[in-house]
């Protein structure tokens, strides 16, 4: 992609990641006390474009490795089972009801070896897809934004509260659909036999229903804390990185500041704050102990087990999000 095109995909991209600020400003925000916290916490460190394009891959492929998780655990009877349902409906569309009694006759065969296999199992995935929201704003601007929510919500304006909602998030979903398998086999078999009463449209009905049933499970990867890890992980590689020595000067210049990582992961945890994502409890302690290592690596201190220990407590915090 030349430069020009990225800089009109740049415009873009922000245009349509700060309605919710534009929309929030039209609105007329209100700054409450929790906006107006210290200017040391809601400024962007230097060099935040510089540590979060760094991080970009290490971000994707976090996100990937998730995405690839979900995709490992699918059916693939409960897959040919879904399939098999779509394909009946379509032969009934064409008023083909032997060949839509071959198609569920195969679906129920794929169900029964999965209830077969775990009578237990209450969900059969059987397809996962992702989406991603990424508001681009200070924190302040977050904390501005959220208060007017807020004060929306308890004026009883929930439409106007849910326009400032729609981009008011950082994060990618992950949405798994599954097959409800306490009801769906009994869906298809039903269907089954209204195709044999010769009932062809009730039983395309049944169908739809029963497609209609499928449960969609969400999981909230928040951007901001992918971040902050994947920073704090550059900072530590940087780290050691010098203790072997760069290669040539001209290399060692390229590379960014280890402790501008680490305040740039504190501001993302800062955004992560501001935007609700996990149990609130939790953050003060990380920031403190986020601080902490700053200070350790400044004075060159010994900071691998802290690393670790702040990559444990966002990894608790990310769990907290979809709890």
């Amino acid at each position: 992609m030349d430069q020009n095109k990225k800089c009109r995909r740049s415009r873009v991209l922000n245009r349509v990641s700060v309605r919710g600020l534009y929309a929030a400003l039209l609105l007329g925000v209100s700054v409450s006390a929790s906006a107006q916290e210290s200017d040391k916490e809601s400024t962007a460190p230097p060099s935040q474009a510089e540590a979060t394009e760094a991080v970009g891959a290490s971000v994707g492929e976090k996100a990937g490795d998730e995405v690839t998780k979900k995709r490992a655990e699918l059916l693939s009877e409960a897959v040919e089972a879904l399939q098999q349902t779509k394909l009946a409906i379509e032969h009934l569309d064409k008023q083909d009801g032997k060949k839509a009694l071959d198609a569920l006759a195969t679906a129920t065969g794929r169900l029964d070896i999965i209830l077969a296999r775990d009578p237990g199992l209450a969900l059969a995935p059987v397809d996962v897809v992702t989406s991603r929201t990424d508001i681009i704003a200070t924190v302040a601007d977050v904390r501005k934004i959220r208060d007017r929510i807020e004060a929306l919500v308890k004026e009883g304006r929930l439409q106007d509260a849910r326009v400032l909602m729609e981009t008011f998030a950082s994060e990618i979903r992950i949405h798994t659909t599954n097959i409800p398998l306490a009801t769906y086999p009994a869906a298809i078999r039903e269907a089954a036999r209204l195709i044999d009463q010769g009932k062809l449209a009730e039983a395309k009905s049944a169908l739809n229903t029963a497609l209609s049933t499928l449960v969609i499970e969400e999981e909230v990867l928040p951007l901001p804390l992918l971040r902050a890890q994947a920073m704090l992980s550059a900072a530590e590689k940087q780290l050691q990185d010098g203790s072997a020595k760069a290669a040539d000067e001209e290399s060692e210049k390229s590379q960014i500041d280890p402790t501008i990582f680490i305040d740039n992961a504190s501001y993302q945890v800062e955004l992560a704050r501001a935007l609700t994502y996990g149990n609130d409890s939790l953050y003060e302690k990380l920031a403190r102990d986020i601080e902490d290592l700053k200070k350790k690596v400044s004075a060159k201190n010994e900071s691998r087990d802290l690393f670790e220990a702040i990559d444990k407590q966002i990894d608790n915090l990310e769990t907290t999000v979809n709890d």
